[in-house]
């Protein structure tokens, strides 16, 4: 995109470099990541210093999973200018791929960098783009913040990164560095509630959840971790006290899916029963109820929630292989064929939806069709496809 200015004066390049790092944002913004990238590419080849431009084309590539190439734009800002504000976004960011690398060492050195770094928090200048929260499970980090705040962003992260290693006292000692830094954040005392479940501290481990959810009620990351070692009773009166009640759903929810991963059906159908009685018009949780009760073999159940699940989000595709599966184990290969059809129309080829489709063709005698369902879902690596394609292909 860029080649047309090559020959242009600088002016000319940094007002071009301008326009296409304007175009990027507003892509990134629109999610079109990708595209991004690709204009990001085009106002750094016309303006190899400006650092905020390699900070924003890491951020797209992180959003697309690519934290090799954002590890790559990260060095090189603290590569042309250690000391320049920007490099401070970028040794956090790079910290936070480091741990999510598995590269403790790593992150904890660029964490302490920060950390030694002579004034460091007293600027209010707007820096930090962090991860968005995680609704379950451990939380990751604030969204836009400022330096003076960015201190306990730093000490939480790091003490992350010292519990994964084993550093249980250094971990403490940065989790409570953290709430010391902005004692309203709830994520600190979810994350060091978390610490204490590690070291089988159950009474410190509720005491800071509850603390969180004091802090911002309904807060999720801290009603999925207390749901879990609290009592029904200590739950009933959480609720009265503290909790929203549609964000009460996504406890029951998050529930429901541990004990499906681990194969408790009717655990799982009973807690998205409760999920779906205070969020009843939750898509998802539709869904997934209607899976278990496939696996409980209750298909006319689950078709009925399938059903539900796409009045309100049309978009939940996957609802329609899901219908199939159902119809076919009612043993009715017609409606099963017409939604693995719809499904494979909108979201394209699919080795299971066609291996599933072209068992469903067979049942109908429709061998030909069979056939060639059967084998391109073979060629797609779906194995099962193999006994069922030499009955139709024969």
């Amino acid at each position: 995109m860029a080649q047309e200015d090559k020959h242009s004066s600088r002016s000319e390049r940094n007002k071009k470099s301008t326009e296409y790092y304007d175009l990027a944002i507003e892509l990134y913004q629109n999610g079109k990541h990708d595209k991004a990238i690709r204009y990001y590419d085009s106002a750094i080849s016309l303006n190899l210093r400006r650092l905020d431009y390699y900070l924003s084309r890491a951020e797209a590539k992180e959003m697309t999973g690519n934290y090799v190439a954002a590890l790559v734009d990260y060095a090189t800002v603290i590569e042309i200018d250690s000391e320049d504000p920007y490099a401070i976004n970028a040794y956090f960011k790079r910290g936070l791929i480091y741990h999510r690398q598995k590269n403790y060492a790593s992150a904890i050195e660029d964490f302490a960098y920060l950390l030694n770094i002579e004034n460091f928090g007293e600027t209010k200048t707007v820096i930090f783009k962090g991860e968005q929260q995680n609704e379950g499970g451990e939380v990751k980090f604030a969204g836009v913040t400022t330096v003076d705040k960015m201190k306990g962003e730093v000490f939480n992260a790091r003490a992350q990164s010292y519990q994964m290693i084993g550093e249980r006292e250094k971990a403490l000692a940065d989790f409570e560095r953290a709430i010391a830094e902005n004692s309203l954040e709830p994520n600190y005392f979810v994350n060091r509630g978390m610490y204490w479940l590690y070291v089988l501290d159950t009474v410190l481990a509720k005491a800071d959840f509850i603390k969180a959810l004091e802090i911002r009620v309904g807060y999720k990351p801290a009603l999925y971790n207390l749901s879990k070692i609290s009592s029904v009773k200590e739950r009933a009166s959480l609720n009265n006290e503290l909790y929203v009640d549609n964000e009460v759903s996504v406890v029951f929810s998050q529930r429901a899916y541990d004990k499906f991963l681990n194969g408790d059906y009717r655990g799982a159908l009973k807690d998205y029963d409760s999920a779906l009685f205070w969020m009843p018009k939750n898509a998802e949780d539709l869904m997934n109820r209607g899976i278990v009760k496939s696996k409980l073999r209750r298909p006319r159940s689950a078709i009925a929630d399938f059903d539900k699940s796409i009045g309100l989000d049309k978009k939940l595709y996957r609802n329609y292989f899901l219908i199939g599966n159902a119809f076919q184990v009612l043993k009715d290969y017609k409606k099963a064929v017409t939604y693995y059809e719809f499904y494979l129309g909108t979201e394209g080829v699919d080795a299971q939806v066609l291996y599933n489709k072209g068992v469903a063709e067979l049942k109908l005698g429709n061998r030909k069709q069979a056939c060639q369902d059967l084998t391109r879902a073979l060629q797609m690596g779906e194995k099962r496809a193999a006994k069922a394609k030499e009955s139709a292909c024969r």
